[in-house]
């Protein structure tokens, strides 16, 4: 039986110092059918030479140069000029064990509903110790990222969800990427060996990104407010921990109630998020799973007999109404664009 391919994708800029490194623990593998792509994101030192000899001396490696626009761009840009069945990033100041990808790929092939393979990770290189990541459930990823960026998963699965969403100042794209795969079902394998290694450096976007986190935490309340109403009952807040205590507390107060069709059965949890989705806006357009929909405020809710007539009618996705103190309310319906 022929191993599926895997496409070790290295985004790199100004590391000249490290690159070799990292580098060399990847062509350390012992899974025989890899390519890695080294995406040089426009650095002013030598780390595109460096990624040349490499490309020179060993027909496994490809490297290449873009103008600078980070990593995500960088990365897009890598799976882009690949070919592999699987996809394992890698930075380019970290490093894996040369058993990783064998016993990662293992388990993809072992079972199709698995969407990603991850692994305990340690610090090295100035700081060290276990990198203590929240054992996966939904739950969880929808309160904050649990998986290192050198997590496997499969190709297909990165292309159905888009890949990178490149707007996110390289902090949270990560986390994004993992709801993407995940908020629809799926199963997480976790390694219990240590097969990854993370260097902290003071330009990481670990600590560069932080800048941007409320802004950031407001882009995937955005694109995920049907995952998060389901999974923390409301919005993600800046101070993410506190989401599980302040959701409930306003669910209390500003009730919602949603109702869909059954053929819209899937949608409901993105119902019942509408007003956090619309803002104020009276009228909304929003694409939902592929379903292209029109938000409507409208006066009042119709009966239920009303309700019923019209969502079978197949044009009314369905409705969903806001109560302030239970003294007054907001409603709105979700219709199929036309």
């Amino acid at each position: 039986m022929s191993l599926g391919r895997v496409s070790v994708i290295m985004p790199a800029y100004n590391v000249e110092q490290y690159l070799a490194q990292s580098v060399d623990s990847v062509l350390g593998s012992d899974y025989p059918n890899l390519e890695l792509v080294i995406v040089d994101d426009g650095s002013k030192d030598s780390t595109f030479e460096i990624a040349k000899s490499y490309e020179a001396k060993d027909c496994r490696v490809k490297a290449l140069t873009k103008v600078n626009g980070g990593q995500g761009i960088a990365r897009n840009y890598g799976v882009e000029h690949s070919s592999g069945e699987y996809i394992l990033f890698v930075d380019s100041d970290d490093l894996i064990n040369s058993e990783y990808i064998s016993k990662a790929v293992a388990e993809m092939e072992r079972d199709r509903e698995v969407k990603v393979v991850t692994c305990r990770g340690e610090f090295f290189d100035g700081r060290t110790g276990s990198w203590r990541l929240k054992t996966y459930t939904q739950k969880r990823l929808a309160q904050r990222n649990v998986f290192t960026i050198s997590s496997l998963m499969r190709r297909e699965d990165f292309l159905r969800v888009g890949g990178f969403d490149t707007t996110m100042h390289n902090y949270c794209e990560d986390w994004a990427l993992w709801i993407s795969i995940l908020k629809d079902g799926g199963k997480v394998v976790t390694l219990p060996t240590v097969e990854f290694f993370y260097r902290v450096r003071a330009g990481s976007s670990r600590f560069v990104g932080r800048k941007y986190r409320g802004e950031l935490i407001e882009v995937l309340n955005r694109k995920f407010p049907d995952f998060f109403e389901r999974k923390i009952g409301g919005r993600l807040y800046s101070q993410r921990s506190m989401s599980k205590y302040i959701n409930p507390l306003r669910n209390f107060f500003f009730p919602r109630r949603a109702s869909t069709s059954q053929k819209f059965r899937h949608l409901f949890y993105f119902v019942k998020a509408v007003p956090r989705i619309v803002g104020g806006a009276v009228e909304f357009d929003a694409v939902w799973n592929n379903t292209p929909v029109t938000i409507t405020r409208i006066d009042s809710l119709p009966s239920r007999h009303e309700r019923e007539l019209a969502m079978q009618s197949g044009k009314v996705v369905g409705y969903c109404t806001q109560y302030r103190f239970w003294l007054w309310r907001k409603c709105w319906v979700v219709r199929l664009k036309e």
